[in-house]
């Protein structure tokens, strides 16, 4: 076949370790499954701490460019067992991919619903890239505190996002799925803006990719995506969404009937953040639908490859 005929090539990064083989998997398949046939989805892997073993299981289930990368560049940034250095990789998609003008990145905890063609497609405008806000960059008040069930240490607790004076941006973005304009990011030498904002903010930050992405792109060079292409679980399988944690914040940044179109009709669903336990770590019995159909497929698929 003939890729250049294809209408719609759409280059999809992914970065993670040897810890996220199964939900890697889960996510690669769902996307697959979620593309329109004139869609065809360019993978490449980004990884520095990922067996052998691991990549051949992974190309059983969709044909993928893996690109090692050296972490010397990163060796000064702060890192945590939930930030490995692995979140930064996608810092500089835009200088490991030069061939390409505009580039997805996206998380692995997720599950596509569509065809991300349209969202690609997108102008970005002047923007370095796009994402969702996850809300206001404005000082938590204690009201919307008070709405919080739980404490600091509850995944089910939010309390929002580090707030910096130097970010005079209106909104905060989720950097779980991006789409990102290489063309500009190498036009203004991005990468190593990024590595400056590191430095600068090291002993401060704490969400690392986010937070450096946020404040490394100001006066509104970030465009808003909309909601349903950052549905968290909290929300996504909630009897009330009005009563959950996200939605003091995120009804300041969406309108209820944006809210319940993406509950509705998400594009990706993001399984973080709801749970002690990860989705893919659970009990069959307790992960929601349609995850645990891909799941299972995944899981029989690299068990059978094991042999």
């Amino acid at each position: 076949m003939n890729l250049n005929n294809k209408k719609n090539i759409i280059p999809i990064v992914f970065t993670f370790d040897d810890n996220y083989i199964v939900p890697a998997g889960v996510a690669i398949k769902s996307l697959l499954h979620s593309g329109k046939r004139d869609t065809w989805y360019k993978i490449y892997c980004l990884y520095n701490n990922l067996s052998d073993e691991n990549r051949k299981k992974l190309d059983k289930i969709a044909k993928i460019n893996w690109l090692k990368i050296d972490n010397n560049i990163f060796a000064n940034s702060p890192v945590t067992s939930e930030y490995p250095v692995d979140v930064y990789y996608r810092l500089m998609i835009h200088d490991i991919l030069p061939q390409h003008e505009k580039i997805i990145y996206s998380d692995v905890d997720v599950l596509f619903h569509d065809d991300l063609s349209e969202i690609y497609n997108m102008d970005l405008d002047n923007a370095y890239w796009a994402g969702v806000p996850l809300e206001k960059n404005e000082k938590v008040d204690d009201k919307i505190i008070s709405f919080q069930k739980g404490n600091p240490d509850d995944p089910k607790y939010l309390s929002g996002h580090t707030k910096f004076t130097e970010n005079k941006n209106e909104f905060i973005f989720a950097s779980g799925f991006m789409v990102i304009n290489s063309k500009k990011m190498r036009q203004d030498n991005m990468t190593q803006k990024f590595l400056e904002t590191i430095k600068t903010f090291k002993d401060r930050i704490k969400m690392f990719d986010l937070d450096v992405l946020n404040l490394a792109c100001q006066k509104n060079s970030i465009k808003k995506l909309p909601f349903s292409f950052c549905v968290f679980e909290d929300i996504l399988y909630a009897k009330n969404y009005r009563e959950t944690n996200s939605y003091p914040f995120l009804e300041k940044v969406f309108s209820n009937k944006e809210l319940v179109k993406g509950i509705i009709n998400p594009v990706i669903s993001h399984y973080t953040g709801s749970n002690f336990i990860r989705v893919w770590d659970r009990k069959e019995d307790f992960q929601p639908q349609p995850y645990r159909i891909f799941f299972d497929l995944i899981s029989q698929s690299l068990l059978q490859l094991s042999y």
